[in-house]
């Protein structure tokens, strides 16, 4: 019995840790997290939908590079997105999930 309640306590300062950490780290981390991949002329070009918000509060511009001709990249992006082959949810209610469902099905 007292070793559990020792390991509910350790666990406990683990995870106060770990928030801490995230706290005092985050303004320090934030420009890099910011711009995730994202090169200087991706971060400063306008992009569809900012006509919409013309003066955000915040910016993220994240990205990735792929290697591979659209030939080969499109069959798996077309799937991306709801009512698609790939989607997926973490909906709370049969309800969400129903809104979200795959081709397969």
């Amino acid at each position: 019995m007292e070793n559990n309640k020792l390991k509910i306590i350790a666990e406990g300062v683990v995870g106060a840790i770990g928030i801490a950490f995230t706290i005092l780290l985050s303004p320090l981390l934030r420009p890099w997290y910011r711009r995730w991949g994202a090169s200087d002329e991706e971060t400063s070009r306008a992009l569809p939908g900012d006509e919409y918000v013309p003066r955000p509060k915040s910016e993220l511009t994240m990205a990735i590079s792929v290697h591979a001709p659209a030939e080969a990249l499109w069959p798996w992006f077309v799937q991306l997105g709801c009512q698609r082959g790939a989607c997926s949810t973490t909906a709370a209610s049969p309800a969400q999930t129903a809104s979200c469902r795959s081709t397969r099905t």
